[in-house]
């Protein structure tokens, strides 16, 4: 006997299928609204990681334009870089390279009112940065062969400058130039000090590199506590001391640092010390034409 099964459903069956799906459909709609209204939240009250995904990704892509910028800027095409690190920072406002290379550009085109002022500003907004833009501005006065203003700024430099040697020994040259002979040696000083000590030198570039690693998770600790050990207590036995003994036999610029000393000397009329200084700079660097000349000059009047 052959049983036929019906494909038609009962009602009771259909009634069921119905009232699930007036049930699901609700549920779904009021499910997706209280998603949007999650995110519409969200989205107002800017969350740490909600902010930082949206941070990464405008960083990465100011960072990549940036990039093109500096190709742009080392062409020397600075309209058009100051143009590019503007669009730089409409995405990411806080660039402060791209601010500081819109003042370099703006500085290459002469137009130093401009770029003295965002010089300044960063000289303000990043004080841990100051060097450098102190630099920064005093290149500026060059450029106008304000020798005074240079000096001034370059001397600011090496006040705050984690390695002043080369502040020092750029306003030091000026200062000669400007005759303030003792002001200069006090400047000279304080370079080659620092130059010649692996510990001074060491110290600095830890501070140099500080900001640098504020915001890598345990590096800041450790930057911090190295940087609390008095240089006089640093431990250079992990360091190569002769290697870098060494390599202040051959250092360029301690030999001009040696030059300056003796035309300040000169300029004080110590000939017999300026002698010396001239004969320790030929030491390190025997081509040095502007050495020579000096020491022979001063072992003519000798003769005489």
């Amino acid at each position: 006997m052959f049983c036929s099964l019906s494909t038609v459903p009962s009602k009771k069956t259909t009634k069921f299928k119905a009232d699930a799906f007036d049930y699901v459909v609700p549920i779904a709609i009021f499910g997706v609204w209280t998603v949007l209204i999650i995110f519409g939240i969200l989205t107002m009250l800017q969350p740490k990681w909600l902010a930082d995904v949206g941070d990464k990704g405008r960083t990465e892509e100011a960072l990549s334009l940036k990039g093109q910028a500096d190709n742009v800027l080392r062409a020397r095409q600075f309209a058009k870089s100051i143009k590019l690190y503007e669009n730089v920072l409409r995405i990411d406002p806080e660039q402060k390279d791209a601010i500081g290379n819109i003042a370099l550009a703006y500085r290459e085109l002469g137009n130093y009112k401009k770029a003295l002022k965002l010089f300044n500003g960063l000289i303000r907004k990043y004080p841990e940065q100051a060097h450098l833009n102190y630099i920064n501005v005093a290149e500026l006065y060059l450029k106008t062969d304000d020798k005074v203003m240079a000096a001034e700024y370059y001397k600011k430099a090496a006040e705050v400058s984690p390695e002043p040697d080369y502040a020092c020994f750029r306003a030091a040259q000026f200062l000669i130039d400007l005759e303030l002979y003792e002001e200069a040696l006090v400047l000279i000083n304080k370079g080659v000090n620092f130059r010649t000590s692996i510990r001074e030198r060491y110290h600095g570039s830890l501070e140099r590199d500080h900001y640098v690693v504020r915001s890598k998770d345990g590096m800041q600790e450790i930057v911090e506590d190295l940087l609390l050990i008095p240089t006089d207590k640093i431990n250079i036995t992990q360091y190569d001391s002769v290697f870098f003994e060494n390599s202040l036999k051959k250092d360029k610029d301690l030999s001009r640092a040696y030059y300056y000393y003796g035309l300040s000397q000169i300029g004080l009329n110590n000939d017999e010390e300026a002698e010396r200084y001239f004969e320790s700079a030929l030491m390190i660097n025997p081509k040095f034409p502007e050495v020579s000349e000096k020491l022979n000059q001063i072992r003519s009047k000798q003769i005489k």
